[in-house]
């Protein structure tokens, strides 16, 4: 109920706003009561969340949408900024945002930090090193995007990516043309107990190298060299628990290298050199407002 009287309660009303239930009981259906200015779809049959997700967007006829998530919360100038940024960016496939992070309604920062009012346009390679690559400065949150229905196409989510499709999902976006964030938050992200990223599957992190890998053509071999390095930091605590030496051996030195490696990249020090920056223009700027 929070998430929709959040969206009911935007300052700019070009929209139009759809309740897809997909629970085994009649509660949502007798919460939302008499709402109004809503289309309610009671599922017949509980979906997988890919499955739910591929339905919703086979139903799409607007010029835009958004998947909005139903423990999140809009505030209320998300449409408005929306429509901001499209009248700049008309030719965008799809539009990010900021959000405040919040762990237990406790407000702990911002999803990413920039200096400019709109950070793109997001490349494949620029969308997936915010996820995995050094010196990042954090992430579009995936319930905040809106996308033009003209870029869905044949895109689906995948239900094989595991946890992780959701990434996928944006990186087969950013593919397709330019993505642009919006700096000001829109939206409250809430952390908590049954958030999906919480819980490491490291299946599905394989699932996703195994998607860059078949991916090579989209992505630049840094990518895939960043992501190793990630996924194998991971993995040498459990081999080394598990005492499986020389697959730990193995990897170990793939880390040590990669940590060389990435000292002669030029992408490494540029995002180094914005990290500071950013970091020190926003502190510049907290201190005049004071």
């Amino acid at each position: 109920m929070e998430a929709i009287i959040s969206i009911q309660a935007q300052t700019d009303r070009r929209f139009r706003l759809v309740v897809s239930d997909n629970s085994n009981t009649d509660e949502l259906r007798h919460l939302i009561g008499g709402c109004k200015d809503l289309l309610y779809i009671k599922r017949p049959k509980v979906l997988a969340a890919t499955d739910h997700g591929n339905l919703c967007l086979s139903e799409v006829t607007t010029e835009y949408f958004t998947l909005f998530h139903d423990d999140d919360v809009m505030m209320p100038n998300y449409v408005a900024e929306f429509w901001k940024a499209q009248t700049l960016f008309p030719r965008a496939i799809a539009f990010g945002a900021n959000a405040r992070v919040e762990l237990h309604k406790v407000f702990v920062g911002l999803s990413f930090n920039a200096t400019r009012s709109y950070v793109g346009p997001i490349s494949p390679d620029n969308l997936l090193r915010r996820y995995f690559s050094h010196h990042q400065l954090g992430i579009a949150p995936l319930p905040s995007y809106i996308y033009k229905k003209d870029g869905l196409q044949n895109l689906h989510f995948n239900v094989s990516g595991g946890k992780y499709a959701d990434v996928q999902w944006l990186s087969n976006w950013a593919a397709l043309g330019s993505i642009i964030w919006i700096t000001e938050p829109i939206m409250v992200y809430r952390l908590h107990g049954n958030n999906d990223g919480n819980f490491e599957s490291i299946h599905d992190r394989l699932k996703f190298l195994a998607y860059l890998k078949n991916s090579h053509n989209v992505f630049s071999p840094e990518i895939l060299s960043d992501y190793r390095f990630f996924l194998y930091k991971k993995l040498v605590h459990r081999l080394r628990m598990k005492n499986h030496s020389n697959t730990h051996h193995l990897l170990s030195k793939f880390i040590a290298a990669h940590r060389y490696q990435r000292l002669f990249r030029l992408s490494f020090y540029q995002a180094l050199i914005n990290k500071a920056f950013t970091k020190l223009y926003l502190r510049f700027n907290e201190g005049l407002s004071r």
